[in-house]
């Protein structure tokens, strides 16, 4: 009808996105940012990046349940405040460097491949922390895959741990912080521990738990925390939030 078509024109209308200067920097149509999940009778509805999709419920149950079965983290973060992922893992690094090493942007790099980073903060337990705001699938997906390939370089490679020692050796604030790293990492490639590999996700999760992420971000986070299990590291999820 008319009307339905005046509706879809409205969703097809292009939002444009300035910067400071009141220059544009992207688009996007208006269906393209709404994102929303239905349920009506044994379906799950899904409208994402201007695409809808119908999951069956018990996909879904089987997808929460075994997300359930990740452990919550037991390291203690500093409380999110709302600024950045890179401001918040400096803070945390300069607050407290007792307990953190930063390493956001500091890359592994070996000949004929890709720089890695293999952690945003290194805890004094040795544990490698991924910290990501929560929002986007496609933004939370891409942290999750870069996680599960960051444990596939450490585990097949000796020289990625060196590298990895050395940036650790370089940011740490004191020679405890190195020496107790150092042990945990020791042990870790020798098989004889699971290092413990955080996801963690910044935001105001109060009354919410993991399975409040978007479904695609869910299913990810699955199949990555299943590799990184696989791989011989022990995965863990810190919701970090805001109250």
């Amino acid at each position: 009808t008319q009307d339905d078509d005046i509706k879809d024109a409205g969703l097809d209308a292009d939002l444009r996105f300035l910067d400071e200067s009141g220059e544009q920097i992207g688009t996007a149509t208006i269906l393209e940012c709404i994102s929303a999940t239905l349920k009506r009778d044994d379906a799950e509805f899904i409208a994402y990046d201007g695409d809808f999709y119908a999951v069956n419920r018990s996909f879904v149950s089987r997808i929460d349940t075994e997300l359930s079965k990740i452990s919550l983290s037991e390291l203690r973060y500093p409380r999110y405040g709302g600024e950045t992922e890179p401001e918040y893992n400096k803070a945390a690094a300069r607050d407290h460097p007792d307990e953190f090493v930063l390493l956001d942007r500091a890359l592994i790099e070996l000949p004929d491949e890709h720089g890695v980073e293999a952690a945003d903060l290194v805890c004094s337990s040795g544990a490698l922390i991924h910290v990501k705001r929560k929002g986007k699938s496609s933004v939370l997906s891409h942290l999750l895959l870069q996680v599960a390939n960051s444990c596939e370089l450490l585990r097949r490679s000796t020289p990625a741990w060196q590298q990895l020692s050395m940036l650790i050796s370089e940011r740490a604030a004191s020679d405890p912080v190195i020496a107790s790293i150092e042990a945990a990492h020791t042990a870790a490639r020798n098989r004889e521990s699971e290092l413990e590999v955080a996801f963690a996700f910044l935001g105001d999760w109060s009354g919410k738990t993991i399975t409040s992420l978007p479904l695609f971000s869910r299913i990810s986070m699955v199949n990555e925390a299943r590799r990184v299990s696989n791989l011989g590291f022990r995965p863990t999820v810190a919701l970090i939030s805001t109250r």
